[in-house]
């Protein structure tokens, strides 16, 4: 029932059909991203991390349409640029997490700016005043 109110509230603000279908898989990616793990990878000394969640990274993978290396390495490694050189390096299971937790919290901000760009045009009285 929620589910409904909600699909309609949006479809008043013209996000429908395959639009609210980008914004609900966008949705989703955000949620899975929260369900994987991240522990130390035993097989390195110090710094490196191990996804830990294959059902839920297959999820995420699936929805986002990118390789699980591809999100595994944006989350477990970061570009290291210094005198001129380039080199991956790892990261701990805490700041893979991090790594995790800003990239959905880069998605969600997108999606409430798109929604609220959406109600604000909706929303002018200049337009409102041309609908009439």
């Amino acid at each position: 029932e929620h589910f409904e109110l909600t699909v309609s509230a949006l479809k008043t603000f013209g996000i429908e059909g395959e639009e609210l279908h980008t914004l609900m898989r966008a949705l989703c990616i955000v949620l899975q991203l929260g369900n994987l793990t991240f522990e130390p990878d035993p097989s390195v000394d110090g710094e490196g991390t191990l996804l830990v969640a294959g059902d839920e990274l297959e999820k995420v993978t699936h929805l986002m349409g990118i390789g699980q290396e591809e999100i595994k390495n944006a989350i477990t490694t970061r570009l290291v640029k210094a005198r001129g050189e380039e080199f991956v390096a790892r990261l701990t299971p805490t700041q893979s997490r991090d790594s995790c937790d800003a990239l959905a919290k880069e998605i969600y901000s997108q999606i409430v700016s798109v929604l609220v760009d959406k109600m604000n045009k909706r929303t002018h009285p200049a337009l409102s005043l041309e609908r009439s």
